[in-house]
């Protein structure tokens, strides 16, 4: 049987129906376009601004067509006046300039001045010299006709524009005929007429002063534009525009252009329209624009919406109740899905697909379904057994496991780990840290953050206790510590650190055989020194000849007999400083030391055995503080490394020694260029007995102990040892002692 699944309730939001998707997108269309529409409306502002612009260059350009005709009439008036006073007299000379101003009623003056600059005839009469007029002088000096600036000049009570011609008599300078034309002629072009009410616009030169200005076009001739803030922008932008407040107090859209011509300096041309004037047509025309575009809109939602529930949506909700039918498994009762969707119909084919396929799965389904259950069932019981069987392993191990999770928190604990420590097992979910106790040899609890199993959680590395003579030991319930040792290893998941395993063991039984072993080693030491040391007495006897001479042979026997025996007393010493470490009779007695001394010290004794290969010593040390050290066993230290950096390094090479106080210790390196030590060897230097492949191979001698008593009488004192080494290059071994004395020997965990 199949359920059919919940059918969701008909009355849905109306933005989940398809058809309110149609119609979303249709207003949404149609709202971009309206607001299109009235943002372009709304550019119209700019629009307005940019029309000011196209007013004012459209004045320029009729201005300079007019100021073209002015130069072209002033050229035939100046020649005409110039033949006018050739050899007339000063009446025929002002009828003429009479003539040339009613025949061209935009000139103002026209008329003939001497060389001087003195007017001799012309029209209007009476006429002060134009000496100083600048269209005269420019004449002059260019011995030519000439156009002066845009001004009101001493030749005319209106804003005038003069031209000058020369008239000459071969090379000679008679005279020169001047005219001076009216500026308020450069409106002829009639676009005064064709601007809105209240629209201003003028002419100013290029100093600011007023040539014209419409209205009221003789009022503000020869005066300083007073619309100041226009100057400005006008002088430093050349052209442009700017909404400013005018003299009378109404706020206008101001556009300018230079006007070019022949003068300097340039004259400008501006337009003032009314702001509210442009404003009035902005949303005259944001009106008219945004009511087309709703009009539009609201013809394109209809449409949209009639369209699509024609073409669309009634077929795509017979599709939804077809396919209803399939989904639910009314195969039978689903009816003829529609045709004609366009890319739809792939839609439809692919459920004709879907409506055969299940079908002919249906009746299948049941009996898979019987069949998964069966094998997860299985599975089920299978893993439950595995389980029960790595718990009965774990629970049989005769040794303690813990497992942990990232944090410390028990999720583990084994039968015997229980019984080892005397608790019960209902440490899972508590803090290892706090359900197990470890200790030091003297009883110091081992803080959290040393412990084998806080490291190993930190670092993601195997961790292991130390071994005897100096391990770990575990706080029991009702009972004594005993030593144990442990081995941590992390529990790695896609390279991340989800857990530890810990296994421990009592080694109380180890302790006892390595203290039996210490003290066999020293007994035998002990018993072996007393007849070394005779052999020792009678073989330099016999090297030196006292029992006798000896013959070359015999010389040579002796002589590797003395060599053999010092190296047995060498061991024996060794081993008796081992064992009274390990038993602890060795115990450092710090004392205030002079290191310098003690340093030069171990130096002068090292120079015999420098000598004996060729050796050089590089001692490099700087100001050296007393500490509280043991001076015997810290001179055995440093004679130690010096010994083993020159025994491994060959003739003629270099030891350097460097002590230096640095960062609250005293630091002492010596580095030689020996043969080095292996990397698969380093870790293990410091244990005894143990030499480095390369040279328990070589010829070199050892015993494998003087390392593990050096880092034992090292951090007996509170210190640290460790090294650098390359395969031969060299090794550089680094000792440290505190400056102040520590307060109890640090545990290693």
């Amino acid at each position: 049987m199949h359920q059919a699944p919940r059918q969701a309730p008909r009355e849905r939001v109306f933005i989940r129906s398809l058809s309110g998707r149609v119609a979303l997108v249709v207003l949404f269309s149609s709202l971009a376009v309206a607001a299109i529409a009235v943002s372009s409306a709304v550019d119209m502002r700019a629009a307005v601004m940019a029309d000011g612009d196209a007013s004012a260059s459209r004045l320029a350009a009729a201005a300079t067509l007019v100021e073209r005709g002015f130069v072209d009439g002033a050229r035939s008036a100046l020649g005409e006046a110039s033949a006018a006073s050739n050899g007339a007299s000063a009446g025929a000379c002002d009828a003429a300039a009479a003539g040339i101003i009613a025949r061209d009623q935009r000139f103002a003056a026209v008329g003939v001045a001497s060389p001087s600059g003195s007017v001799v005839c012309g029209s209007p009469a009476g006429q002060p010299s134009v000496a100083s007029q600048t269209a005269v002088k420019r004449a002059l000096a260019a011995k030519g006709f000439a156009m002066g600036d845009y001004a009101v000049e001493a030749g005319a009570d209106r804003p005038t524009i003069g031209f000058a011609l020369p008239i000459m008599d071969g090379e000679t300078f008679k005279g020169v005929a001047f005219a001076f034309l009216d500026v308020r002629r450069l409106t002829d072009g009639g676009l005064a007429s064709s601007l809105p009410s209240d629209t201003a616009f003028g002419v100013v030169d290029g100093r600011g002063v007023m040539l014209l200005r419409y209205p009221e076009p003789d009022r503000f001739a020869g005066q300083p534009l007073p619309e100041s803030a226009l100057s400005a922008e006008m002088f430093s932008r050349k052209e442009g525009s700017v909404r400013l407040a005018g003299f009378d107090g109404v706020n206008r859209i101001y556009s300018f252009r230079r006007l070019p011509d022949l003068a300097s300096p340039s004259a400008y041309v501006y337009v003032g329209v009314p702001v509210a004037v442009a404003e009035a047509n902005v949303r005259a025309a944001a009106i008219r624009v945004a009511g087309i575009a709703i009009f539009l809109a609201l013809i394109a939602l209809w449409a949209g919406l009639t369209m699509g529930d024609m073409l669309i949506l009634r077929r795509i909700r017979k599709l939804v109740t077809t396919m209803r039918h399939v989904v639910i498994g009314e195969l039978d009762e689903r009816g003829e899905l529609p045709k004609g969707l366009g890319e739809i119909d792939e839609l439809t084919g692919i459920f004709d697909l879907i409506t055969v396929r299940l079908k002919e799965a249906y009746g299948k389904t049941e009996e898979k379904v019987k069949a998964r259950t069966v094998e997860l069932e299985f599975n089920k019981g299978m893993a439950e057994l595995e389980k029960a069987r790595i718990e009965a392993l774990l629970a049989s191990i005769g040794e303690g496991v813990v497992a942990t999770d990232r944090e410390g928190q028990i999720i583990f604990f084994n039968k015997f780990a229980a019984d080892l420590i005397g608790v019960g097992t209902d440490l899972v979910g508590k803090s290892i840290f706090n359900a197990i106790a470890l200790q030091d040899e003297k009883g110091g609890v081992i803080d959290a953050d040393v412990r084998p199993m806080q490291k190993a959680l930190a670092t993601g590395k195997r961790i292991e206790s130390p071994l005897p003579p100096k391990p770990l030991w575990m706080a029991r319930s009702g009972a004594k510590p005993f030593p144990v040792h442990i081995v941590v290893t992390p529990v790695i998941h896609d390279e991340e650190t989800i857990g530890a395993i810990a296994v421990f063991r009592d080694i109380t039984d180890e302790m006892e055989i390595d203290r039996r072993k210490s003290e066999f080693i020293s007994i035998a030491s002990h018993q072996l020194r007393s007849p070394l040391t005779g052999i020792k007495w009678l073989t330099d006897m016999l090297r030196k000849g006292d029992l006798g001479k000896l013959q070359e042979k015999q010389q040579k026997a002796a002589n590797q007999i003395f060599d053999a025996n010092e190296r047995l007393v060498t061991l024996v010493n060794e081993l008796l400083n081992v064992s009274r470490l390990e038993v602890g009779t060795t115990k450092p007695s710090p004392v205030q030391t002079d290191m310098a001394k003690l340093m030069q010290d171990a130096v002068a004794d090292f120079q015999p055995v420098l000598a004996a290969k060729q050796q050089k010593l590089a001692y490099e040390a700087g100001a050296l503080p007393g500490i509280m050290v043991d001076p015997l066993l810290t001179r055995e230290v440093v004679a130690n490394i010096l010994s083993n950096a020159s025994k491994y390094s060959p003739d003629g090479s270099t030891v350097t020694l460097t002590a230096k106080q640095e960062e609250g210790e005293f630091h002492i390196s010596v580095a030689d260029q020996g043969i080095g030590i292996p990397p698969s060897d380093q870790k293990k230097m410091f244990q005894k007995f143990f030499r480095a492949e390369n040279a328990a191979k070589s010829s070199i001698t050892g015993t494998g102990l003087g390392l593990y008593v050096v880092k034992s009488v090292v951090e007996l004192q509170g210190g640290r040892i460790w090294f650098e080494s390359d395969v031969g290059k060299g090794t550089t071994f680094h000792v440290t002692f505190p400056l102040t004395p520590p307060k109890a020997a640090p545990a290693t965990a």
